[in-house]
């Protein structure tokens, strides 16, 4: 016996969020070079046949909330000059179909003038679940398939 919580049109795939000083929040940040950040992706579903989950870098979230403001000294972290991913491509797996697996990311330099910002969008998986969530009654403003990262 198999208890199913979700229906399966609501499975999805999702970063994990924090909730600290009353805000839940989906990002990070890096004061050091050669820090490690550890990004969880959740996939929840159906314990089924393996499933991969694709993700990339930009310069915004999924849904364009967040951009890079020049004037409030942002720019773009740029990726293998910023920080790495350590991954060995950018999708992840999950054999089971479930659970949970990570991304990696390492601070290459320190000191910056300035914030960098650079995002780590969760892009598409091989069981066409639903990218990210909203949790709660109305849900919050984060849909976590989207990460923010900080430098400064």
């Amino acid at each position: 016996y198999e208890e199913i919580i979700l229906p399966e049109s609501e499975f999805f795939v999702a970063f994990d969020y924090k909730v600290g000083n009353n805000i839940v929040d989906s990002s990070s940040r890096f004061q050091q070079s050669n820090e490690v950040l550890k990004l969880p992706v959740f996939v929840a579903g159906k314990k089924t046949s393996a499933i991969t989950v694709d993700f990339e870098t930009a310069a915004t979230d999924l849904n364009g909330v967040f951009t890079i403001n020049p004037e409030l000294n942002q720019s773009l972290a740029i990726e293998d000059v910023d920080f790495e991913i350590l991954n060995s491509s950018k999708q992840l797996n999950f054999p089971d179909g479930v659970g949970y697996d990570t991304i990696f990311v390492r601070a290459k330099n320190s000191g910056f003038t300035g914030h960098k910002f650079v995002f780590i969008n969760l892009t598409g998986n091989s069981a066409g679940y639903n990218i990210g969530y909203l949790s709660g009654v109305n849900g919050d403003s984060i849909v976590h398939a989207s990460h923010r990262i900080r430098f400064y």
